[in-house]
C-alpha cells in the first residue's frame, strides 16, 4: 500500500508530541484581509514552528499531532485543544482566502450535474511561500491517515489516485469539467478539417 508505506515511515509513537502556539485571532485577521500585516493563518503558524527536522514527531497514532497553547485564550491542551485545532488547520486548507484550491469549472460556470463542491489545486505562480504550504498541507493530510483524525476534505478523485499512486484518466477530468468534456466531445466529432480550422482556429 503506497500510502501507509509513505506515511508510517518512521513512527515513534513515544516520541515528545510537538509544542505549538496558535493565535486564532491572527489567523481570523488573515482570512477576512490577506495584507494585514498583523494577520497569519494556522498553516503559516504551523510551517513557521514545524521545521522538517520535528515532522516525524507530529505522526501519533489514535490522536492529536501536537500539544497547543492557545494564545489570548488561556486553554490548557488535555487532548480537546489539539484535536480542534488540527481540524481547524484541516478545514483551513480549503478556505479560498489560502489560496491552495479553488473552485471546480463546474462550479464557476454553475453546472448544477456535476460536483460542484470539489476543490482543485490552484494553478497559480508556485512561489517559495505557495510551495511550502502545499508541503505542509500534505503532511496534515498524511497525519489524517496516521492519526486516524478523519477530516471532510472536498477534493475530486483524480486528487486522491494521483497521491497514491494510480493512474488519472481523461475522464477524472471530466468529472470536474463538463464543460470541457463536452468541448473535447465536439472536437472529436468532426470529420471535415476545413471546418474544424474555421470554428477553431487552429
Amino acid at each position: 500500500d503506497v500510502v501507509k508505506s509513505v506515511v508510517e515511515k518512521n513512527i515513534k509513537q513515544d516520541s515528545t508530541p510537538v509544542d505549538i502556539k496558535f493565535n486564532r485571532f491572527q489567523a481570523s485577521l488573515f482570512h477576512s484581509d490577506k495584507e494585514n500585516p498583523l494577520g497569519k493563518s494556522l498553516l503559516d503558524q504551523v510551517i513557521e514552528q514545524v521545521p522538517f527536522s520535528k515532522i516525524n514527531r507530529m505522526k501519533r497514532r489514535g490522536g492529536a499531532p501536537w500539544k497547543v497553547d492557545l494564545i489570548g485564550e488561556g486553554a490548557t491542551d488535555a487532548g480537546g485543544p489539539g484535536r480542534d485545532l488540527f481540524t481547524e488547520c484541516c478545514m483551513e486548507l480549503m478556505n479560498q482566502s489560502l489560496g491552495l484550491f479553488v473552485p471546480n469549472p463546474n462550479k464557476r460556470v454553475n453546472n448544477s450535474n456535476g460536483n460542484q463542491e470539489l476543490l482543485i489545486p490552484n494553478p497559480q505562480t508556485m512561489t517559495s511561500q505557495v510551495k511550502n504550504r502545499f508541503i505542509y498541507a500534505g503532511i496534515l493530510i498524511a497525519i489524517c491517515y496516521v492519526s486516524s483524525i478523519p477530516e471532510p476534505f472536498k477534493f475530486p478523485r483524480f486528487f486522491w489516485d494521483f497521491l497514491t499512486n494510480k493512474p488519472v484518466s481523461i475522464e477524472d477530468i471530466y468529472d470536474v469539467d463538463l464543460q470541457f468534456k463536452q468541448l473535447m466531445t465536439s472536437i472529436e466529432s468532426f470529420t471535415d478539417s476545413t471546418q474544424f480550422s474555421d470554428i477553431f482556429s487552429l
